[in-house]
């Protein structure tokens, strides 16, 4: 076997585990849903496969948003608040 049809049974075996891991999740979802109808929905199972799959990106935060992160860490950790006057 060369490095490239090695390299193309890897790829071959990823895309099965994946679907394979899809499918199983797909059984336990509808399983626990016939138990729970009204607490699940499609929406909870679509962010469940894309967790999975790491399909998710990172939210991108504005500058005023990541400013107010910041300032509720200092706030949680105890941090002093310097404000900057002109």
């Amino acid at each position: 076997m060369t490095p490239y049809e090695l390299s193309v049974a890897i790829r071959v075996f990823k895309a099965k585990k994946k679907s394979e891991i899809e499918n199983n999740l797909i059984v336990a979802y509808f399983g626990a849903r016939w138990q729970r109808v009204e607490k699940l929905s499609f929406k909870d199972l679509k962010e469940a496969a894309k967790l999975l799959n790491g399909d998710t990106k990172p939210k991108q935060m504005t500058a005023d948003e990541m400013y107010a992160e910041v300032r509720k860490l200092n706030a949680a950790m105890g941090g002093a608040v310097n404000e900057i006057r002109d």
